[in-house]
């Protein structure tokens, strides 16, 4: 995002899809202030707003979380976009040209052989839940739920909550899975998962909130 008057510059777009999650991330810069959406792709998600004193500042404060999240996999979806952006129509597709036939073709005694029917594509198998490992919860989540309402839902699965970021992790949920925080950062660099609270019910099966 290049430092510009602070005056907002439209939203960028990142997604992450692999065979376990599909989420988007997206952030605003409007003067002082960010606004970072993110959450589950086909969901509304959540919206977070932060001020930052002047746009310079804001600006470089959006310049990181990018960086961020570039580094974690994510892939930006068409550059900037306004924030009331058209839907994208679908290419148009030119017809086949229509084949004339030939002398030898027309003289043939034999009718062509019929297409084959193409085989329809098979829907893709919703991902496995995840079995062993090990899941921390850091701060208040959302919900207001406690991390021990999750115990028994993630030793059904197989995973073992424990209460810090330690080597083999497997999962960290976070009520802001952006942030830089501490953990965050130490997580990210060991390689482990980052999810928010959304993420983390749909894993174990619990009802939302």
């Amino acid at each position: 995002m290049a430092s510009g008057s602070g005056t907002d510059q439209g939203i960028r777009r990142f997604e992450y899809v692999d065979e376990g999650s599909s989420k988007f991330w997206e952030i605003r810069v409007d003067g002082e202030s960010t606004t970072v959406r993110y959450g589950r792709l086909g969901a509304a998600g959540q919206t977070q707003v932060k001020a930052h004193g002047d746009a310079a500042a804001a600006v470089k404060a959006a310049d990181k979380l990018i960086a961020e999240k570039v580094k974690g996999g994510y892939k930006e979806i068409g550059g900037h976009v306004a924030a009331a952006a058209k839907a994208v129509e679908p290419p148009k597709t030119k017809p086949a040209p229509v084949v004339k036939a030939t002398a030898a073709s027309a003289k043939a005694d034999k009718p062509p052989k019929p297409e084959t029917p193409a085989t329809p594509a098979k829907a893709s198998k919703p991902a496995a839940a995840p079995s062993g490992g090990t899941l921390c919860i850091s701060g208040k989540l959302p919900s207001g739920r406690k991390k021990s309402d999750y115990e028994l839902p993630l030793r059904a699965i197989g995973i073992e909550l424990v209460d810090d970021v330690v080597k083999g992790l497997g999962y960290l949920v976070l009520a802001d899975p952006t942030s830089t925080s501490s953990k965050a950062t130490k997580a990210r660099g060991m390689g482990v998962k980052i999810m928010s609270e959304e993420e983390l019910i749909a894993m174990t099966g619990m009802a939302a909130f």
